[in-house]
C-alpha cells in the first residue's frame, strides 16, 4: 500500500514540474513542450513500479478486528472480501462475534438491534491496480463463535477460500464467488442449514458431514457437477439423504454454477 502512494506522488510532482515548465514557457531541446513527456514519463515510472515490486515483494500490513458479541443471541456476518485468500472457522472467544486479522485492512460496520447483531466486513478499497507493487492478495483469517446461530454471507472475487463451518451454528449460508477456489465444509450440528452457493468460473468442494443430511438442487451451464449419490440419492432432479425429513441435523441446498467444477460429497 506504502508503494501506491509513493507511485502516485511520483506521478503529481511530475505532473506539476512538467506544468510548471509549461506555464514558464520553457521548452525542452528541440523546441518540445513538456507536457507531451507526461503520459511517457508515467509509463516509465509504471514499469518500475512494476519491477520493483518483482524484486521486493513486500506483505501487506495486518490488522486484527475483535467484534463483541455484545450480549446478543443470534447474529449476521456479511465478509465481502475480493480477491486473495479467505480462511474462516470456529475460535472465537465466548463473548466474541468474531476475531480475525485482515492483511491490507477492513472496513467494519456493527449494528445491533434488539438481540441480533449484524455485521458487514469489507476490503478496503485500492489506491492502485493491486498486482503492481508486488501485492499478493487479501488474507483474511477469521474465527467466529461458535455458540451463536448465524447467517453467514460471503462474496468473493478472484480467491482461494477455506470455510470450515463444522463447528459453527450457521443457519442460513449464502456464497456469491467468481473466478475461485472454495473448500466448504457444512456446520454438522446446526439443526436445519439454508444453503446458496452462487457460482461463477469456479471450483466448489463441498463436505456435509457424515451424520447431517442434505438435498441438494443444482443449476449448471458448462460446469462439471460431481454429487455423491451414495449418501444423497437422485430422483426428479433433486439430491437427497433417505433420512432427509427425519433428521435432526440437515442441509437444504442450492448451487447455481457458471462454469468450472463442483463436488459434494
Amino acid at each position: 500500500m506504502r508503494r501506491d502512494y509513493v507511485f502516485w506522488g511520483a506521478v503529481l510532482i511530475l505532473l506539476g514540474g512538467l506544468m510548471f515548465l509549461n506555464n514558464a514557457n520553457i521548452r525542452l531541446p528541440g523546441g518540445i513542450n513538456p507536457m507531451q513527456l507526461f503520459w511517457p514519463s508515467v509509463l516509465v515510472l509504471l514499469g518500475g513500479s512494476v519491477i520493483f515490486g518483482y524484486f521486493v515483494r513486500g506483505s501487506m500490513e495486518q490488522e486484527q478486528v475483535t467484534i463483541d458479541l455484545q450480549g446478543a443471541s443470534q447474529a449476521s456476518v456479511k465478509l465481502s472480501h475480493g480477491a486473495g485468500r479467505l480462511v474462516l472457522g470456529a475460535g472465537a472467544t465466548m463473548g466474541q462475534l468474531l476475531s480475525g486479522s485482515f492483511a491490507g485492512g477492513v472496513k467494519q460496520n456493527t449494528r445491533k438491534s434488539g438481540d441480533r447483531l449484524d455485521t458487514h466486513l469489507e476490503a478496503r478499497p485500492f489506491i492502485f491496480p493491486p498486482f503492481f507493487g508486488g501485492w499478493q492478495g487479501l488474507e483474511w483469517n477469521i474465527d467466529l463463535n461458535r455458540d451463536v446461530p448465524l447467517a453467514l454471507r460471503l462474496e468473493t472475487g478472484a480467491s482461494q477460500s477455506e470455510l470450515d463451518l463444522r463447528d459453527l451454528k450457521v443457519t442460513d449460508l449464502r456464497v456469491n464467488t467468481g473466478a475461485s477456489k472454495t473448500d466448504l465444509t457444512l456446520p454438522a450440528n446446526a439443526g436445519l442449514t439454508n444453503v446458496r452457493v452462487e457460482l461463477g468460473a469456479a471450483s466448489l468442494d463441498m463436505i456435509v458431514p457424515q451424520g447431517v443430511a442434505a438435498r441438494i438442487r443444482a443449476e449448471h451451464g458448462a460446469a462439471a457437477i460431481e454429487i455423491d449419490t451414495t449418501r444423497f440419492p437422485y430422483s426428479n432432479g433433486i439430491y437427497e439423504s433417505t433420512d432427509y425429513s427425519s433428521a435432526q441435523n440437515k442441509a437444504d441446498i442450492m448451487i447455481q454454477a457458471g462454469a468450472g467444477r463442483v463436488a459434494v460429497h
